[in-house]
Order: C-alpha cells, then sequence, then structure tokens
C-alpha cells in the first residue's frame, strides 16, 4: 500500500474484535455496520481488546467492496468496507479516487 495520507484527528479506541486495516470502525469498537455512521477508520490491523487509534477526520485509505467514482459520497457496508452511499446511509466520507472493483482508495473523511 503506498498512498500517502494526511489524518487531522486520531482518537483511541478499544476493539472489541479484531479489525483489520483500512475500514470504517464503529463508536462500539466493531466494524461499522451496513449504511451506519463510522466513529473513523484503522490504518492497521488492530486486535481484540486493545487500544488503538483511529482516524476520525483528514485524508485515509480505505479497502472498497466495489466499485467508487471519483466524488462519490461514501458509506460502511456490513463488513465495515467503503461502498458508494445509497439514500438514506450516513455518509462517512467522499471518494479522492475511483476504482472499478474492490481496491484500496483514498477518501477525506465527513464527521
Amino acid at each position: 500500500m503506498n498512498k500517502a495520507y494526511q489524518p487531522a484527528q486520531a482518537l483511541t479506541i478499544k476493539a472489541n474484535i479484531n479489525l483489520a486495516a483500512f475500514r470504517f470502525i464503529g463508536f462500539d469498537g466493531n466494524l461499522c455496520t451496513a449504511n451506519a455512521k463510522a466513529f473513523g477508520v484503522s490504518d492497521k490491523q488492530i486486535y481484540s481488546g486493545e487500544n488503538s487509534c483511529i482516524y476520525t477526520l483528514g485524508t485515509i485509505p480505505i479497502e472498497t467492496s466495489g466499485a467508487v467514482n471519483l466524488g462519490d459520497d461514501i458509506a460502511s457496508d456490513t463488513d465495515g468496507k467503503a461502498k458508494t452511499a445509497s439514500v438514506g446511509a450516513k455518509v462517512n466520507g467522499r471518494a479522492l479516487e475511483s476504482c472499478t472493483s474492490a481496491s484500496i482508495i483514498k477518501i477525506l473523511l465527513v464527521p
């Protein structure tokens, strides 16, 4: 992974499960659920019971579950991966890159 990113705010969370890198993390220390508001994004593997920083503002890479277009509003899928937001989904970011299939792209996190 060779994407430059600029996180602007890091907050500590205790993981309730093993959390993969570059995924949306929920306020409860689990992976963010589908279409829910995320607390932030992990930039490394976080093991269950471990306290670690996640990023809540700025730009960060995130794993997508499918195609995303530059400028799309981004929501979470059931595994904390990024997807294009559908009607009614909580927007967690905006795509700063495009991809045609599952990939890692850079997003701008939105509060």
